[in-house]
């Protein structure tokens, strides 16, 4: 069996965090409950003890009074047992409660997690649709640029055709000569 937690172990406890884990301050102001139901019901049993032990000593100076003193025992263990059932009863309460929350916590998680696989799917999808969009676009755009080329250099070879054929450049060097003046 674990050893009990004691009240400042609760008002202590240094809980882990998480990304949308539970709500801080609720949580502490369960433990804080929690601690407050331990010392109360620890004072109660120090105070049964103490009773218990005036009881004991009361007996050991009155034997005559055995009889009250067992009654008084029985009660007293009785009520011991009846404190230890009812804080093991809030334990589970509260252990319960938390469990729930984590549970709530746990599927909103997987929820959130879900719509997000979800989105990225359907992105995805998009992408490649638009990529296979921005691909057929590339292809008919190189198609036209090449016809576009074969027609300038048609146009070009059909000008090419039309013009006269070049003069040598020795031919044009004598023509020149004879037409600047001589000094």
């Amino acid at each position: 069996m674990a050893k009990p937690l004691t009240a400042q172990q609760l008002r202590s406890a240094d809980l882990p965090r998480a990304r949308r884990g539970f709500d801080e301050e609720a949580t502490r102001r369960l433990l804080a409950d929690a601690a407050e139901a331990i010392n109360a019901i620890t004072r109660e049993r120090d105070d049964l003890k103490k009773q218990v032990a005036e009881l004991s000593e009361q007996a050991a100076t009155k034997p005559t009074d055995a009889e009250t003193i067992g009654a008084v025992l029985m009660t007293a263990q009785r009520v011991a047992d009846e404190l230890v059932a009812k804080a093991s009863d809030e334990v589970a309460e509260i252990r319960a409660s938390a469990e729930r929350e984590r549970d709530v916590v746990l599927a909103q998680a997987r929820a959130e997690a879900d719509a997000m696989a979800t989105d990225t799917a359907a992105s995805i999808e998009s992408l490649r649709r638009e990529e296979g969009e921005l691909r057929n676009s590339l292809a008919t755009y190189r198609q036209e640029v090449v016809l576009f080329l074969r027609a300038a250099l048609a146009q070009l070879e059909h000008v090419e055709s039309m013009t006269p054929a070049p003069v040598k450049p020795a031919e044009l060097d004598t023509a020149l000569l004879s037409q600047v003046p001589a000094e």
